[in-house]
């Protein structure tokens, strides 16, 4: 799976939580999540080489950022099979992707 259809995988796991349980937590994923889509939308166009640079100094930030709010907040989150701690949990399991 390429990154850009692996996001829209992530998105939509989280996309419905905020909706139907007013999680925070789940919106603020949306929002990360949107930043990266803008960022993306912006490199439209730009040559492969400069997309890699502007990824490593704007974009690569931002993933961090997620990453480490994944690992906080998924303390957060409630267990078992709600549908927040399973759209976490998969974010985490492919994060390497």
């Amino acid at each position: 799976m390429n990154s850009s259809a692996w996001w829209f995988s992530a998105r939509r796991k989280f996309f419905d939580v905020p909706q139907a349980t007013g999680s925070p937590l789940a919106a603020e994923a949306l929002r990360g999540i949107g930043e990266l889509y803008a960022f993306e939308a912006r490199m439209q166009g730009k040559c492969i080489e400069e997309r890699a640079r502007r990824r490593k100094y704007a974009s690569q930030p931002r993933l961090e950022a997620r990453k480490l709010w994944l690992r906080q907040d998924r303390k957060s989150a409630p267990d078992g099979s709600s549908a927040l701690a399973n759209a976490i949990d998969d974010l985490r399991r492919r994060w390497a992707a």
